[in-house]
């Protein structure tokens, strides 16, 4: 083998050798990020019960404003046909958001827009009993009502 081909052989293998190198790193770090994120979802869904319990609803640190948010989803069941939705929407006055069919995005966003307006006027007690008597017990009863309120990062 020439000098020229042993040469062109280490380069070869110096490349090969940095390519299972970085890649073995990234399987490292991808390994190491998903139990971070476990372990900062675990953290998040801790902090509404910490926060409240410190009377506490947003703390910054080291220049990151961390704060406790919850989310609504309203969907319709799934053993709830659409024309029974369809009526049920009609029945509690949203006609506006059925087209072809209906809306989910809207429903939802007027589902978060109610839990939102009972929030900011200070409601304490069952939200789900008031959002019934917001949009109706018929269509309240052929909805998947969810919430979640987990803690958030603003900043980085």
């Amino acid at each position: 083998m020439s000098a020229s081909a042993e040469t062109q052989n280490d380069v070869a293998t110096k490349v090969a050798l940095r390519a299972v190198n970085i890649k073995r790193r990234i399987e490292i770090l991808e390994k190491e990020t998903k139990e971070l994120k476990s372990e900062l979802d675990t953290i998040l869904r801790r902090i509404p019960m910490i926060f409240s319990s410190q009377k506490v609803d947003r703390l910054t640190v080291d220049g990151v404003t961390v704060y406790k948010r919850r989310q609504v989803w309203a969907t319709k069941k799934k053993t709830v046909s659409t024309e029974e939705y369809l009526q049920a929407l009609k029945s509690a006055g949203l006609e506006d958001f059925i087209f072809d069919s209906y809306s989910h995005g809207r429903v939802q966003a007027h589902v978060r827009d109610i839990e939102t307006e009972m929030q900011e006027s200070g409601f304490v007690g069952e939200w789900s009993d008031a959002l019934r008597g917001k949009v109706g017990s018929r269509l309240f009863d052929l909805m998947n009502i969810s919430d979640q309120t987990k803690g958030v990062i603003m900043g980085s």
